[in-house]
């Protein structure tokens, strides 16, 4: 999240120096500056641009980064009224991945669930399938 802070300051810096450099082009060449109101207005847009990039980038960065053999087996997606952008395509703030590094012995299967949320530390669940003369526990 820290990350995420810099990185949309550092986006609004670089928006503002364009921004600079358009108005210092605009006098040279037009004789006249943009409007006051430019600059701050590119800051807001790149920082609001950075945001919502930054936020449905993270499911794809993370399940990319995931452990071989790890499985995603549900998203959790969710719209939310403070982020209208949101309803137009839903954005994955949580989900469950399966560990592939199963181990079995004769009737007993183990591994770990991994439960990641956005902005949160990764939970981990192990569980274990007891499977005997066809029938099935969790």
């Amino acid at each position: 999240m820290v990350n995420d802070f810099i990185s949309m300051i550092a986006a609004a810096f670089l928006a503002v120096i364009a921004v600079y450099i358009a108005n210092h082009l605009s006098r040279k060449f037009r004789g006249k500056a943009l409007p006051k109101w430019a600059m701050p207005a590119a800051a807001g847009v790149a920082m609001l641009g950075y945001t919502i990039y930054a936020e449905y980038a993270w499911f794809p960065n993370v399940e990319r980064n995931l452990p071989q053999g790890t499985v995603v087996a549900q998203q959790i997606e969710g719209r939310m009224i403070y982020r209208p952008w949101t309803y137009a395509a839903p954005l994955t703030t949580r989900f469950i991945a399966l560990e592939g590094g199963l181990s079995r012995e004769d009737d007993f299967t183990r591994g770990n669930l991994l439960l990641i949320a956005r902005g949160r530390s990764p939970f981990w669940c192990p569980w274990s399938l007891i499977a005997r003369r066809g029938a099935a526990r969790i």
